[in-house]
């Protein structure tokens, strides 16, 4: 049985001739759509991608005269975090082993292990460093960061030589 396709073919006096897929094209296909697929991946903002790297959620905001801000950290002791603040940034580290020690080695399911996160924030406003206060509590880490204050600024004249 020959199809519509076949037909036209052969009243416009053309010959139809079988398409023929090659083991090579579907091997192509599938390449592509893997590359498509990485370069997508790779493309993502690296914000979307704060989950699968182990870095703590956290909100920073203004409140009167201080920046605050809260990071998810739970089932981190204070020995666990460490917290480095530079001129426009605050970085948080935590590592924790989560090693429990038994008699048997034979485990048939074992998910405690090492958890390491760490996240850079850049700072939108200036802050005082030295009176940055941090508490955890309930498995947050909440910073209180007082603004510099405007008024104490100094400003300097630069002479060019």
């Amino acid at each position: 049985m020959s199809t519509t396709h076949e037909k036209d073919a052969a009243l416009a006096g053309i010959h139809a001739q079988p398409i023929v897929a090659k083991p090579t094209d579907q091997l192509n296909q599938l390449r592509g759509e893997m590359n498509q697929m990485v370069d997508e991946f790779l493309r993502r903002p690296l914000a979307r991608l704060a989950s699968l790297a182990g870095d703590p959620a956290l909100n920073l905001f203004r409140a009167d005269d201080h920046l605050i801000l809260e990071a998810a950290v739970p089932g981190f002791a204070k020995s666990e975090l460490k917290l480095e603040l530079t001129r426009d940034s605050l970085t948080i580290r935590g590592e924790k082993h989560g090693q429990v020690k038994h008699e048997s080695d034979h485990f048939y399911h074992r998910e405690l292990r090492t958890h390491v996160l760490e996240r850079t924030v850049r700072l939108p406003l200036e802050i005082d460093p030295k009176r940055v206060e941090a508490d955890l509590r309930d498995g947050i880490l909440k910073l209180t960061m007082p603004l510099v204050d405007p008024a104490t600024h100094q400003s300097i004249t630069i002479e060019l030589k």
